[in-house]
């Protein structure tokens, strides 16, 4: 249950306005020093002329009278400063404005005040003194503080960052940097604040409260953290306020903590605690960092203090309960709850929100302790006083599911999911920790889960039931889906426990088809949920798609000698007295061999009391886990197990969240729940021979039903001790008269059975009801119509509900019919004590199928009642056949249809000496089940062969042996069948959810160039589809791109062998074979289609045939005719085809109508039919076509490329064209920028240590030619090393450097690196330019003077010039010449190689992270524009309006043609991964 504990308070609070000091910063100290002389007197002579005396009348006004008695006086002072120097003086214009808004609380006046004296610092003739920075931090941080205050937080922020530039920019002033840094946080949570309360007035906007409370103080850690880092610093700190440390440390421990970064939290409440050791708050912080990470005994001890400094401390008090309550101690809890409740005070403004508080834990520990009404109503009545809690919503919406309402306890998740800031997967709308649009929070991701996992504990029928299996898998699959690119890592879960809660115990009894796909399918959503590693120290390690260190140990053990002993773990919540899963692993446990092994138990803690006496006797250690899933994992983790062994996974949350991680060398899951885990760190499945399918072994490997090794146990494979005999020996006789008792039913009329009447045979069937599946109704309703004289006893539902659907379902069964019906009665619940005089009063026990049950069936052969089964071929249906095996028993009992199964039921229940003899038999063979040494030894041998150890030696035989392979031969040989069972559901050509999943995945994680992701994916498919072409095909691309070159051969050959005419496998295998080096049978494999023909001429690139890979593209995509023989000279412009030239051109173009009237309809027919050659046979899907479109397109551009490389291409011409398509002026001339009424440009580009002096000398000239330019006002420059004393970068005149800042990275540039710069530096309202290295750009930046849509982002294909630019001056020069050459300047249409990109604003995170790719490597052009566009960004390409000049060969040499393939091709491994896209140039975007 959701448990409230302690409520941070979150918002940075700041105990006055941080002003800035307002004693005169521009004053020299001895002046400030100096006795005061008197006020001006008007009538004497103007003593303002001296300035000294100015700066004496400002310190006397400023540390004498500007205050709330004297402020007349300063006020007077200022004045007369500012008549004298008609308002030319800085300190006056300052404090005036700081007196107008702290005495007069003039807003209006203070700020136009401070903004004049801001104007004044930077007026052109404050340039020719020393810039005096402090004075303007101060006055920045002044008027930041007063929009604070007076509620406009967004234009503080805006002030404040200005501040913090000039800071920057300044260095040192670290007092008033630290006090700006702090502001700016307080800014960012005020303006969440004033957001907030607008937002509470509209209720479907409510979770864009919450996401800019998360975006707010996401910005003011950023800020905290810079002050903090800064204000450590040896020699900085002299001037700080004295609680600066202290209450920077609280600050950001709480914002982080609000985040669920506790371990950094705490670290952060220590560093406060060393400063203040008695602070409550700090106490608190501590005890709540600590119960989340699962240290409940230090937290303890935290709240205990606290109690100490205040005993009556509310959160101290309830906390210490949630302790009680997550060690199982309920009612400790409990008792503590209801001491908060009636200690609050009713007229403490906090009363309500506290009474709510508790009330919603005391439900959840009613409920938890089993008081489910009495939790439930508590609850319900929370809802009555607030609706809008989301704690109570997700307690109230976890027990309607349990109870069956899935509908009405997924409205209560959904709600609480809306209040908590992401709406669901409806309409993909996720918020979190940054406000992002489009992310999802751990807390909401754990909530969706819980509805996808929901799942109703009686099944209505066979067809509903089938499409919940369906429903379940593709919910599943979809959020697993989401939460790929919805969830980021900094929000993963990293308490699954806490934050999901549920599992699918239900799954199990559906015996619907294949669980292992499902649970598979399971673990893949959970992969993607939680964090690896999280939490202190080791965290959750999950399976497929958890990314680097998934599945691997967490907690590496110390190195073991070899005659150490082996460390065994058993773990479970269910080891409490007389629980099924205890009683199967006791004997283990005990008798597992001391020399050889040391046995630790870990029982996880249980409202009904610790293990049973007769498993803590048995093991070596027993430890006691906590109900904090921390805890319990760093409980285990500490044991140095060799192995662990999970008694069950699919039970109670606990269990199952800890099995993901690795704790031991070795894992192992124990059949306490007969189904596989699906779980990457589970390594084995223990069962038994007899228990399996006997026909397991011919199972393809999607029919399998272990996604573990599966562990065959020779023997019965099951362990019980002897029922009376291990009471006696584990419980006293004090304990043991007790016990029985207890038991104090002992008739029929004590259980309910009322109208049993004498010589009616009772058939009792005590398994759960939800244990029962709807096709064993038949089977009820045809025992009681052939034999009447029966009645058959079912136990009621552990809630009232599931009993009424179970008795809806059998009313609309085929077969009921009121008379039949009658004879099914329903009896309470009972508990086991009494259950062995239940079973006694039964003549004959009904095994249900297809899923059975091992405890109550060893419970009647213990009484020798006949127990009837059929056995199934999975696990969960043969459990009591292995018991009939042990014995030698077949033909009374065991079933091999169900005509025998209610033909035997009958016959027991009819004839009564048939009944007796089976009893006898019974009786006297059931002692071969009790205490079977085998068992013992068979786990014994396998736990010594896992942990590397010598084979045991076989055990004497210890009692008759029974060769009950005799018995189970006799199934062998009749067909095995689950009985009416249908297979697992598929969807789409044969292919199951999970199927699908992983394809989707697969090719999502391609399409990101996410490769490794894409291979598991992949490989995970091929293992359940392994003569799947598609899925071979895939695999082998995949390979490809990652390199493994001869592993993609084999792959792509296999799916050849398969389907020979397969064109794409065909495709992919030639590339291969290119990257192998092998040519000419890379040329047979490529033939057809687009890609194939430009894959082929790829191949004739790379082996230095540009003229066969022109004919090869021009002939395919025109007639051999038109292409004609070409010049091919390499000399530049050529005379080829010019209507293959202009058609080619204008293909390159984003088509419009515009461009349609511009060219005439003729002309775009052409270049239409051109475009949709490769439009398909109109059957594909749209991404199909997308992807043909594409290829069509990039094929296109090769013939250009190929054009331009054999001197076909006429680039003057081509351009010339553009323009006139786009009215653009041809004679290269615009007018200048202007500095005034413009929208600033920040260009952002780089700078190498090129080994070529040519190549740096072409990065000097562009990067000087920028500089130089007046439409750009800022040039960043990111270093990939410090430059060298002396070095210089440009060749430029001094009084140009301040333009220029220099970021040294120490590395290449990325993408991210330029947006995160732009994001963090630059004001959304200017422009960004990010250009290569060697670009530079000329007037027509003018175009770009009004800004850049938003959401739009221009990326421009670069302009070669076309003749030989040569020059023999110097950088200077050849730059002064590219700011004025405009014609010689020609743009060749490359559609794949973009070298600038322009936008404003903001870049939105996700596309940050996405890009974290260099810069200039082959296809990080193609893969940002479809980043851009997968986010809704338009990209154009107005690369005519806009000139980007390529710096090649500006000095010395001519430009040439290139004619050698080492300059232009490139290895696939060099280029970027995932999907690309083409951008085509743009003439709807001209200026």
């Amino acid at each position: 249950m959701k448990l409230t504990t302690l409520i941070l308070t979150i918002t940075v609070n700041i105990p006055c306005a941080r002003f800035a000091a307002t004693n005169a910063a521009s004053i020299v100290d001895e002046v400030i020093n100096s006795s005061s002389p008197p006020l001006f007197n008007p009538a004497l002579d103007s003593p303002y002329s001296d300035p000294t005396y100015i700066n004496s009348q400002i310190s006397l006004a400023s540390s004498s009278y500007h205050n709330e008695e004297h402020y007349l006086l300063a006020e007077q002072i200022y004045n007369e400063i500012l008549q004298y120097t008609s308002n030319n003086n800085i300190d006056a214009l300052h404090l005036k404005g700081i007196l107008n808004y702290q005495f007069r609380e003039d807003v209006p006046l203070a700020i136009q005040l401070l903004t004049e004296a801001i104007a004044l610092s930077d007026h052109p003739r404050q340039r020719l003194k020393p810039v005096d920075y402090k004075l303007q931090l101060m006055i920045y941080t002044n008027l930041g503080e007063i929009y604070r205050s007076s509620g406009n937080p967004s234009l503080a922020i805006a002030t404040n960052q200005e501040a913090i530039d000039i800071a920057r920019r300044a260095g040192g002033h670290y007092d008033l940097l630290f006090g700006l840094l702090y502001n700016q946080a307080q800014g960012h949570l005020d303006l969440n604040e004033k957001v907030s309360e607008w937002e509470k007035k509209k209720s479907n906007l409510r979770k864009n409260s919450y996401q800019c409370h998360i975006m707010a103080q996401s910005k003011a850690l950023g800020k905290l953290e810079i002050g903090l880092q800064m204000g450590t610093t040896d020699g900085r700190n002299e001037n700080l306020p004295p609680n600066f440390f202290f209450k920077t440390y609280l600050d950001i421990a709480q914002i982080k903590f609000s985040f669920g970064e506790y371990l950094d939290a705490l670290d952060f409440f220590q560093h406060a605690k060393k400063i203040n050791d008695s602070d409550v708050e700090v106490l608190m912080g501590i005890g709540t960092c600590l119960q989340k990470m699962g240290l409940l005994d230090d937290a303890f001890g935290q709240y205990v203090k606290v109690l100490e400094i205040d005993p009556r401390h509310p959160n101290a008090k309830l906390n210490t309960g949630a302790i009680y309550h997550e060690r199982g101690e309920i009612e400790r809890a409990i008792e503590i709850y209801k001491s908060c409740l009636a200690s609050l005070n009713i007229h403490e403004p906090t009363y309500e929100r506290s009474k709510v508080m508790i009330m919603n834990n005391l439900g959840a520990a009613y409920i938890s302790g089993g008081q489910v009404d009495s939790g439930v109503a508590i609850l319900e009545q929370i809802m009555e006083i607030n609706p809008d809690i989301p704690d109570v919503l997700v307690n109230l919406g976890s027990f309607y599911n349990e109870e069956g309402s899935i509908e009405k306890g997924n409205e209560h998740l959904q709600r609480a999911i809306v209040l908590l800031g992401g709406v669901g997967s409806g309409n993909g709308n996720y918020n979190d920790n940054n406000g992002q649009q489009g992310v999802l929070s751990g807390v909401s991701a754990g909530l969706m889960i819980r509805q996808r996992i929901a799942l109703p504990p009686i099944q209505l029928d066979l067809p509903t039931t089938t499409a919940t299996r369906l429903n379940f898998e593709n919910g599943v699959a979809e959020l697993a889906y989401e939460l790929i690119s919805k969830l980021p890592n900094s929000n993963k879960i990293i308490d699954p426990v806490n934050a999901v809660e549920r599992i699918h115990f239900y799954l199990v009894y559906h015996c619907i088809g294949n669980d292992r796909q499902t649970q598979l399918l399971v673990n893949q959503m959970y992969s993607h949920a939680f964090l690896v590693g999280a939490g202190a120290g080791a965290g959750v390690g999950v399976g497929a798609g958890a990314g680097a260190g998934a599945g691997q140990p967490l907690h590496l053990a110390r190195k073991k000698e070899k005659h150490e002993k082996i460390r065994i773990g058993f773990v479970s919540k269910f080891f409490g007295d007389f629980e099924p899963h205890g009683l199967l692993l006791e004997g283990i446990i005990r008798y597992l061999p001391r020399e050889l092994f040391i046995t630790i138990l870990f029982s996880i803690s249980a409202s009904g009391g610790g293990p049973a006496p007769y498993l803590v006797s048995a093991a070596d250690e027993v430890v006691l886990l906590d109900l904090n899933y921390n805890s319990a994992r760093f409980s285990l983790m500490a044991a140095e197990l060799d192995v662990l062994i999970f008694a069950d996974m699919n039970s109670e949350p606990m269990n199952h969240f800890l099995g993901y991680n690795r704790i031991a060398k070795i894992q192992a899951l124990f059949w306490g729940n007969p189904i596989t885990s699906g779980n990457e760190n589970i390594d084995f499945f223990i069962s038994a021979d007899r228990m399996e399918n006997p026909f397991l072994t011919k199972n393809s490997n999607r029919h399998s039903p272990y996604s573990e090794q599966l562990v065959l146990l020779d023997g019965q494979g099951i362990w019980y001790s002897e029922p009376n005999g291990l009471i006696s020996s584990s419980y006293s006789v004090e304990m043991q008269n007790k016990i029985m008792q207890s038991s104090t039913k002992l008739t029929l009329a004590d259980f309910g059975i009322l109208n049993h009447l004498p010589g009616t045979t009772l058939y009792l069937c005590a398994q759960s009801l939800f244990k029962l599946h709807p096709l064993f109704d038949d089977v009820v309703f045809d025992i009681l119509r052939k034999h009447e004289k029966s009645v058959i006893v079912f136990t009621k539902g552990r809630r009232p509900a599931w009993t009424e659907k179970f008795i809806d379902r059998m009313k609309k069964n085929p077969k009921f019919t009121e008379q039949l019906f009658s004879r099914i009665i329903f009896i309470d619940r009972v508990n086991s004590l009494d259950f062995p005089s239940l079973i006694q009063l039964a003549d004959v026990m009904l095994h249900p199928f297809p899923f059975g049950g091992s405890r109550t069936s060893v419970d009647g052969l213990q009484h020798g009642i006949p127990v009837v089964t059929f056995p199934q071929k999975s696990l969960r249906g043969r459990m009591a056949v292995s018991f009939y095996a042990s014995m030698g028993i077949w033909d009374c009992c065991v079933a091999n249809s169900v005509e025998q199964y209610v033909d035997k039921a009958t016959k027991l229940g009819q004839n009564e000496q048939l009944r007796e003899d089976a009893r006898r038999l019974i009786l006297e063979r059931v002692g071969r089940v009790w205490d079977d040494m085998e068992v013992v030894y068979e786990w014994t041998r396998w736990l010594l062969r896992v942990s590397g150890k010598d084979s045991f030696p076989s055990p004497s035989p210890s009692r008759d042996e029974f060769n009950s392979n005799v018995m189970l031969k006799m199934q062998r040989d009749e067909e095995v069948v689950d009985f009416g069972i249908v297979p697992t559901p598929t969807v789409d050509d044969d292919y199951t959810p999970y199927e699908l999943f992983l394809a989707r995945t697969a090719s999502a994680y391609n399409a990101a160039g996410e490769l490794e992701s894409s291979k598991r994916q992949l490989r995970l498919l091929m293992f359940e589809r392994p003569l799947d072409v598609g899925v071979l095909n895939d695999l082998g691309a995949v390979l490809e791109q990652l390199w493994e070159l001869n592993a993609a051969e084999i792959v792509l050959r296999e799916a050849i062998v398969i389907n020979p005419d397969f064109k794409t496998a065909r495709n992919n295998l030639g590339v291969v074979l290119k990257d192998l080096g092998r040519m000419d049978e890379a040329l047979e494999m490529l033939s057809g289609g687009d890609l194939e023909i430009a894959n082929a001429a790829n191949v004739l690139r790379d082996s230095d045939k540009i003229e066969e890979a022109y004919t090869l593209v021009c002939e395919f995509l025109f007639s051999k005719g038109e292409c004609g023989e070409g010049t091919g000279n390499g000399t530049g412009n050529g005379n080829g085809n010019e209507n293959i030239l202009k058609i080619t051109a204008i293909a390159l173009l984003e088509h419009s109508p515009r461009l349609t009237a511009a060219v005439g309809e003729d002309l775009m027919a052409r270049v239409s039919k051109l475009r949709e050659g490769g439009g398909g046979d109109g059957h594909q899907d749209q991404q199909q076509h997308q992807d043909q479109d594409q290829n069509r397109l990039g094929l296109i551009n090769s013939l250009a490329t190929f054009m331009h490389w054999t001197g076909r291409w006429d680039g003057a011409a081509v351009t010339r064209m553009y323009k006139e398509i786009g009215f653009v002026d041809d004679d290269g001339s615009y007018d200048r920028c202007e500095e005034a009424g413009r929208v600033k440009i920040n260009l952002i580009t780089s700078y190498f240590s090129f080994e070529s002096e040519a190549r740096r000398i072409e990065s000097k000239i562009a990067l000087t030619a920028n500089t130089m330019n007046a439409c750009v006002d800022r040039v960043v420059v990111f270093l990939e090393r410090p430059l060298l004393s002396g070095e210089q970068i440009v060749d430029m005149a001094v009084d140009m450097a301040d333009k220029i800042t220099l970021i040294n990275l120490g590395r290449r540039p990325t993408f991210a690196d330029a947006f995160e710069f732009a994001n963090d530096h630059i004001r959304n309202d200017e422009v960004v330019v990010l250009s290569n290295d060697d670009i530079a750009f000329d007037h027509t930046l003018k175009v770009l003077e009004n800004g850049v849509p938003d959401k739009t982002i221009f990326a421009l294909t670069r302009h070669e010039h076309d003749v030989d630019f040569g020059s023999t001056g110097g950088v200077l020069q050849a730059a002064m010449r590219l700011n004025q050459e405009g014609r010689s300047f020609v743009l060749h249409p490359r559609i794949d190689s973009q070298d600038v990109w322009v936008w404003s604003g903001e870049i939105d995170h996700t596309v940050v992270d996405q890009a974290r790719f260099f810069q200039g490597l082959p296809r990080c052009d193609n893969r940002l524009a479809a980043l851009l566009r997968e986010n809704d960004y338009t990209v154009l390409n107005p690369s005519v309006g806009i000139v980007a000049k390529h710096c090649e060969n500006m000095i010395v040499g001519s430009r040439g043609v290139k004619n050698n393939a080492v300059e232009y091709g490139y290895k696939v491994k060099d280029g970027v991964r995932g999907k690309g896209e083409f951008v085509l140039i743009s003439l709807d975007y001209l200026f």
